[in-house]
């Protein structure tokens, strides 16, 4: 979600306290990704 690079994870939870988004939104854009052939959330 952050970057293809990123050598730490953060849970659904935390990545949402750090990025200000609600974690719905997060799930919301997690499965837009996926729609679009995103690998990266399997």
């Amino acid at each position: 979600m952050v970057n293809r690079g990123a050598v730490e994870c953060l849970c659904i939870d935390c990545l949402s306290k750090e990025l200000d988004i609600p974690t719905d939104e997060l799930y919301e854009l997690i499965e837009h990704f996926r729609r679009m052939g995103c690998t990266l959330f399997c």
